[in-house]
């Protein structure tokens, strides 16, 4: 049993919390947010134990059984699969919690986004959150070449696209109109 930051560590999470806290520390948590962090991984600690699991049943139907737990017994906080961000990366690092599981895309223009992920993130190199970024700017533009009925985007013309961006920018801070143009830029020469 841990004690970090007054909080008290049990269950199948407490060999890890030492180095959750050093995790949280690299990344820049306060004192308060980390405190905040690591009862989230006390209360799902206890809940494990209670649960008869190990760090190796946290897959995503667990960690929403858990969720969904913690807001039956009244929880108003920390009560998202974000919330367990952290913790759960922290896990997956050290090999105690499987990964994320991926669905397959169900549509083509969800296919063609998951190409573009995976050339932004083996190709250009981009850290995963910066690729995610750029796929989200442009979802809006696949789905509505997807709606126009084609995901063939080599057939597009310098209208289409400069259509969307005039369309989109009407609604868009600056610098997020930039971000668009950008992402788009980088789609379109994938």
């Amino acid at each position: 049993m841990d004690v970090l930051y007054g909080v008290r560590m049990t269950g199948p999470l407490a060999p890890h919390a030492t180095g959750l806290a050093g995790e949280l520390a690299r990344l820049g948590f306060t004192e308060m947010s980390a405190r905040a962090q690591l009862g989230l991984a006390a209360h799902l600690s206890r809940w494990l134990a209670d649960s008869g699991l190990g760090t190796m049943a946290l897959t995503a139907p667990v960690a929403e059984e858990y969720l969904a737990a913690r807001r039956a017994a009244g929880y108003t906080a920390y009560l998202t699969p974000k919330a367990l961000a952290p913790l759960l990366g922290y896990l997956r690092e050290l090999g105690v919690a499987p990964g994320p599981e991926t669905a397959a895309p169900a549509t083509q223009a969800e296919a063609l986004l998951e190409r573009y992920r995976r050339y932004l993130l083996a190709e250009r190199g981009l850290r995963e959150k910066v690729a995610r970024g750029y796929v989200d700017s442009v979802r809006p533009f696949v789905a509505s070449c997807a709606a126009a009925g084609g995901m063939d985007l080599r057939w597009l013309t310098a209208g289409d696209v400069t259509a969307f961006l005039t369309g989109e920018s009407r609604r868009l801070a600056p610098k997020t109109a930039q971000r668009l143009a950008t992402a788009l830029r980088s789609l379109l020469r994938f």
